[in-house]
């Protein structure tokens, strides 16, 4: 019989927020002068460095640009507004969580420059009681090490955890750490494996 679950943790982007959408990044790639693919590849090519604060946000967008002065307000703007929608029906459940008792955090891959205009824009819910950031950790998910910096500033043992996440190397790294997770394909494939496996959190 698993252990009762004491800490919720999410991933952003694909389970807080929705993910990023074409028409997001179409919209960024005019504003670069860009066509669609060039700019798309560039994009990803350097966010995973970018999320872990190797680059600054002028530096990002200027690599993904190939421009020296690039628009970057403009361009952060618009990628920030892409992250920002917000899955409802996810927020409705860890809040319920929260009012019985159970502790929350985010963790996510994220540049500090995008965690801070968050906070600054309230973008995002304020609920959670832990935010485990790659940017400022300078570290990302799949590493280990993100995981144990949760289970440590948590003070939770990683068997009551669990941990949601929408990428599958995500769930098996953050499994290899001790935790429960789950891969999340939206709130009603996530209510039926909690029926089976975790029903006390329904």
């Amino acid at each position: 019989m698993k252990k009762p679950i004491s800490l919720l943790a999410l991933d952003y982007g694909g389970v807080v927020v929705g993910f990023i959408q074409d028409e997001d990044l179409e919209a960024m790639s005019r504003l670069a002068g860009l066509d669609y693919p060039t700019f798309t590849e560039r994009y990803w090519k350097h966010r995973s460095d970018f999320d872990r604060d190797r680059y600054t946000l002028d530096e990002y967008w200027q690599l993904v640009t190939g421009e020296k002065n690039p628009p970057v307000d403009a361009l952060a703007s618009l990628d920030l507004a892409g992250w920002s929608r917000v899955d409802r029906k996810i927020i409705r459940w860890a809040e319920g969580l929260k009012e019985r008792g159970l502790k929350l955090a985010l963790l996510s891959n994220m540049a500090t420059p995008t965690y801070e205009a968050l906070q600054k824009d309230e973008h995002w819910p304020t609920f959670f009681d832990y935010y485990i950031i790659s940017g400022v950790l300078k570290v990302n998910k799949p590493d280990g090490a993100i995981y144990e910096h949760l289970i440590a500033v948590s003070d939770t043992k990683p068997s009551e955890i669990l941990f949601i996440d929408d990428l599958m190397r995500n769930v098996q790294t953050a499994q290899a750490a001790g935790m429960h997770a789950i891969r999340y394909r939206g709130m009603d494939v996530l209510k039926c494996i909690l029926k089976d496996e975790y029903p006390s959190l329904v």
